[in-house]
């Protein structure tokens, strides 16, 4: 049998784990709304292309180095 420990899991930013919680469910809830009213292909679309998108942000905004295989 496999016991697990689980300890207190605490953070120094509560908030900001509070927020990313919110846009994961704001994310979730828009997408929901967003099938009455689209084709499943067109919004799942943004889904497919959002590492794109983060890997040209993070050459942007953190200033990471990118290669061509990425």
């Amino acid at each position: 049998m496999v016991v697990i420990w689980w300890r207190r899991i605490r953070t120094r930013r509560p908030g900001l784990h509070i927020a990313r919680s919110a846009f994961g469910i704001c994310s979730t809830l828009l997408f929901n709304i967003a099938l009455i009213w689209l084709p499943v292909a067109d919004a799942s679309a943004p889904i497919f292309t959002a590492p794109l998108i983060v890997a040209a942000l993070s050459v942007v905004v953190l200033g990471e180095p990118v290669s061509a295989r990425r």
